[in-house]
This record gives structure tokens, C-alpha cells and sequence, in this order.
């Protein structure tokens, strides 16, 4: 168990910070100041008092990512209950269903995701709570008698002295309870409630302060969904810890929008998947270096290379904002070429891999030990990995010996709610939890994931091909928008979902264009990888609200 209590951190955090800003809806330029945070969960936790919500009883929170969204789900935990921070891409079905299977008393939602649900289809809830005003929707609320709760009367009746650094007490929650209940994404079609405990997320915390991840007065941008437990942790409850300054852009944001925003926040940290890096560089890096014949020349001479990375690397760190600390790649593995171009380009890039099963950190590096291909080293402060055999696996084609990562330790979850075989299948016979992912360590500690045990594809001659490192690949190419490789009899098929816009500008046949993709990607890949056939897409795969493929639905 982590020393130090998870809302206690808070508790000293908004006391010691008090004047300092801590969030920004980017959109609106509203700022809210550690006071005004400290504020702001004092009236959400005086509401879930007056409607009388119990302790361990589940809120549901489901919007657009916004400064008051956090603050409700702060509230919501330090007031005792268990969060339930639904995706906003989620379908109303999905949504209900999820609000359903956790029980949830209450409803935290915006103007465009409660105009989609029924209070009548939700039999456990008793209100709805707007987001941005935190008042009690009288329409959608189950009895009368809620229709009449003042927050800001209630709040002054408690605070009559007005509020201040003396008045935040968080207690009563303890390490070990559950305080936030997160369904996945359901890339395999399903969507579990994972439970986290507070110690669990307080592990995630201490063990990236002491990273120096995030500093105090370090300011970052955040365009991931907060929902998911990988922008929560680092976007959210670690600079919240520590004095930073979060600005949020409440939707996913076009990459122009990025852009104006990278340039006007001028951010020193900023969490994204990898699908960001790797479109910059085939979009905005490669082009331009494949049509200027000098730049090709000089990246193939050791004495020249180094102006080309050299400028190419002050170009992007001026595009993200000037002051970029820290560009961390989380959620999936970030392509080799690209993680190496970016190295030589001194770009300051590193990578964390988890799961929200493990709240969600399970390895990190900084970015000066970062080694392309891999993704760090294990957080051995709060936490033990080991690889464990796995079926039909053993060694891959250099040799390394492959395994499932296996986790165990203070990030690692209780389990699902509702569903003890899950739960069980969830963990082996000796405690770890089991990842799903196949990866192996070098000989200096860092890990490497290889790919997914489900996806891995077994041919007939016992070779183990893992489509994600054939995938990368073709996700880089301009021609392609998105891939999944797939087994169709004896022969590998690359499904391809192509950039149109690209292949229309360059005035090229789609079929033909990517048949000589698939010519040219077949040289880089062992005997065993070898694409048969390049099938073309009209539109774009389905996906979760994580942005994942549904590979289940690609035959």
C-alpha cells in the first residue's frame, strides 16, 4: 500500500497552489485557479450530500472534456463515492447500458449527451447534475422534492465566512476503497467495469512525480479524453498534484487547431497517441524531405545528416510551441522509423505503456535514455513485471525470447465489476495480472512488446507473425490511412483503408499506388511477413472511442 492517501494529496496540493491557475478550457479561455478548483468540489460534494448520495454508491460523468468535468470528478471522489467517467463517443445505448451495470445513483452530464438519454430507461438514477452549471436538471430527476436543491444557497450556508485554504478537509476515503469504476473501449465487442482503487492511482502519481514527469508551473495541453485512464492520470491527476497548468480543448481537434493551439500555449508537456507523430512525419516530414533531392543526399552523409536532423528538429519544437519538455506517447507502439528519425532529430520524445487495468502506467523512460522500439523500462517502484510463456510462443526471428507481460503490485486493479470470470481469467493462477500483450526485455532491462496475443497470427509452418509490426509500416506511408493485416487461408492480406485525398492529389490509381506499396514494404519484411494482397477500403474501419481498430470486425 502507498504511503501517502490518494485525496490527501489534493488536499495539500490546492492549499499550496491556491492562487496559481490550474485549468483552461482552451475554447472559452475560462481559467480556473486552485482556489476556484477547491471551490468547485466543495459545491459538487454539498450536492451529492443533499441528494443524498451514500458512500461507495457510483456517479456517472459523461461529456466533452472540459476544466469543470474535472472538477466534478474530483468531488465525486473525494466526497467518497466511485466516479464512473463515461467515454463521449460511446453510443446512448452504450451509455445507458454502462450507467446501468454500475449502478449509478447519479448523473453528471452536458446539454449534448443528456439530450440523448431517458431518465426512464435508467431505474437506479435519481438525478441528472449539469456539468457546467452543477445544478440539478428538474426535468430529469426522479422525485419532486430534488427539483428544489440550491448549491450555491447550501454553499453559503456551510461557508458563511466565504471559503478558504482551511476550509479543504478530505477524509474518509481510504487507499484500498474503490473510487473510480472505468469501462473499456470493448475493442474485443464487450466493455468491462474496471474497478480502481484510490491506492492504485496514487501508485500511477507518486511513481511519475518521482519521474519528474510534470513540475510545478509546468503547463501542458490536453487533447486526449480524460474519460480514459491514460489522460486522467498524466493530463489530469498528476500536473493537478504537483501546481501545473492544464489547458483542455473540449472535442478532438482538427490538426490545424492543434497547431494554433501548440503555438499559442506553448506547452512543456504533452501526452498523444502515436497516430499524431506518425501523420506529421508522413505528412509534413517525409514528403518534403523525398522531393528535395539535396536534403535525401545529405541525410546519407554523416557530416551533413546532422544540419538536416538539426533543423528539421528546431522546426518541430517550434511548431509544438517552443518549450516542449516532454512528448509522450502512450496507448499503443510508436513506429521505429519515425521514433528514430525524431531521435537523430534531438526531438525531446519518449513513451509510456500501460493499461487501464494497471490505472494505467506500467512502463516509462525519459526521453534522453528513450530507445527506439521500445517502450522503457518498468516503474519497479510500485510494481513487478515478468514475461511468462505463452502458447505457441517462444523465441521471434532475432532470437529474443517472447512472452506475456505479467504484471503485479500497486497499480494493478481489483478486477471487474460484476463479472468474476473476467475477473478470474483476468489474472493467473499465481496473482499477476495478465496483460494480453506479447513482449520480451534486452539485456538492459527495457521492454519491448511485440504485439497482441489475440492478434497474433500462428502460420502453418509454426512461424509467429504479429501484425501490428507489418501494420506500422503501411501506417506510415502517405498513401495509407490506416491497415490491419489479417489471415485469410495460407496468405497474409493487408486491409487498407487509403488517404484518397493524397492518392487524388498526386493524381494516382488507388489499386495500382498501393500494389507497389505492397512491393516496396514486402522488401523490409522477413519470408514469413509476406503480404499476398493489398485489399482497399471505401471507408474507414470501425473503431472504439479509444480510436482502436475493432479488429474483430476485419475478416
Amino acid at each position: 500500500m502507498i504511503e501517502t492517501p490518494f485525496i490527501k494529496a489534493y488536499e495539500k496540493s490546492f492549499a499550496d497552489s491556491w492562487a496559481l491557475a490550474a485549468l483552461t478550457n482552451y475554447d472559452t479561455g475560462k481559467t480556473f485557479s486552485y482556489a476556484d478548483v477547491a471551490r468547485g468540489v466543495a459545491r459538487t460534494q454539498l450536492l451529492l450530500e443533499a441528494l443524498e448520495v451514500k458512500k461507495g454508491e457510483r456517479v456517472a460523468l459523461i461529456g466533452e472534456d472540459c476544466a469543470e468535468w474535472c472538477i466534478h470528478w474530483l468531488g465525486i471522489v473525494t466526497y467518497g463515492a466511485v466516479v464512473v467517467p463515461i467515454l463521449p463517443a460511446f453510443t446512448a445505448e452504450d451509455v445507458e447500458a454502462i450507467i446501468n451495470h454500475s449502478d449509478s445513483v447519479v448523473v453528471f452530464a452536458d446539454v449534448e449527451h443528456r439530450q440523448r438519454l431517458s431518465i426512464d430507461h435508467l431505474p437506479e438514477v435519481r438525478a441528472f447534475v449539469d456539468i457546467m452549471s452543477g445544478n440539478v436538471i428538474p426535468e430529469m430527476t426522479r422525485e419532486e422534492r430534488l427539483h428544489s436543491i440550491d448549491v450555491e444557497a447550501l454553499f453559503t450556508e456551510r461557508y458563511p465566512s466565504g471559503f478558504t485554504k482551511e476550509d479543504i478537509h478530505y477524509d474518509g476515503v481510504s487507499n484500498e476503497d474503490v473510487v473510480l469504476l472505468t469501462y473499456t473501449s470493448g475493442t474485443s465487442g464487450t466493455s468491462k467495469g474496471v474497478m480502481i482503487t484510490a491506492n492504485n492511482l496514487i501508485a500511477n502519481v507518486v511513481a511519475a512525480q518521482e519521474k519528474k514527469v510534470e513540475l510545478p508551473g509546468d503547463v501542458l495541453l490536453c487533447f486526449l479524453p480524460n474519460a480514459h485512464a491514460f489522460s486522467l492520470a498524466f493530463n489530469v491527476l498528476l500536473p493537478l498534484s504537483v501546481g501545473g497548468h492544464v489547458f483542455i480543448l473540449r472535442y478532438k481537434p482538427t490538426p490545424s487547431i492543434l497547431v494554433k493551439a501548440m503555438k499559442e500555449v506553448r506547452p512543456h508537456v504533452i501526452l498523444a497517441v502515436p497516430l499524431v507523430l506518425e501523420k506529421i512525419y508522413a505528412k509534413a516530414i517525409l514528403p518534403k524531405i523525398e522531393a528535395n533531392m539535396m536534403a535525401r543526399l545529405a541525410l546519407k552523409i554523416p557530416l551533413l545528416n546532422k544540419a538536416i536532423y538539426g533543423k528539421v528538429g528546431d522546426t518541430l519544437r517550434e511548431t509544438f510551441g517552443g518549450r516542449l519538455k516532454f512528448f509522450i506517447v502512450g496507448g499503443a507502439a510508436l513506429n521505429d522509423e519515425v521514433s528514430d528519425f525524431l531521435m537523430k532529430a534531438g526531438f525531446p520524445l519518449t513513451v509510456g505503456y500501460g493499461m487501464t487495468e494497471c490505472a494505467p502506467l506500467i512502463s516509462y523512460i525519459e526521453p534522453k535514455r528513450y530507445r527506439h522500439g521500445s517502450v522503457g523500462k518498468i516503474m519497479s517502484m510500485i510494481q513487478e513485471v515478468r514475461i511468462a510463456k505463452a502458447d505457441h510462443v517462444a523465441e521471434d526471428a532475432e532470437g529474443h525470447q517472447v512472452g506475456e507481460i505479467q504484471v503485479r503490485g500497486e497499480n494493478v486493479c481489483k478486477g471487474y465489476y460484476k463479472n468474476p470470470e473476467a475477473t478470474a481469467a483476468l489474472f493467473s493462477a499465481d496473482g499477476w495480472l495478465r496483460t494480453g500483450d506479447l513482449g520480451y526485455f534486452d539485456k538492459d532491462e527495457y521492454l519491448y512488446i511485440s504485439g497482441r496475443i489475440k492478434a497474433m497470427i500462428l502460420t502453418s509452418n509454426g512461424e509467429n507473425v504479429y501484425p501490428e509490426a507489418i501494420e506500422e509500416k503501411y501506417n506510415i506511408h502517405p498513401y495509407v490511412a490506416e491497415c490491419v493485416v489479417v489471415q485469410r487461408g495460407e496468405r497474409l492480406v493487408a486491409v487498407v483503408y487509403p488517404d484518397y485525398a493524397v492518392l487524388e492529389k498526386e493524381q494516382k490509381e488507388p489499386k495500382a499506388a498501393l500494389e507497389e506499396v505492397r512491393k516496396q514494404i514486402n522488401t523490409l519484411l522477413n519470408p514469413y511477413q509476406q503480404i499476398s494482397e493489398v485489399e482497399l477500403r471505401e471507408e474507414d474501419f470501425e473503431r472504439t472511442p479509444k480510436m482502436s481498430v475493432k479488429r474483430y470486425l476485419v475478416k
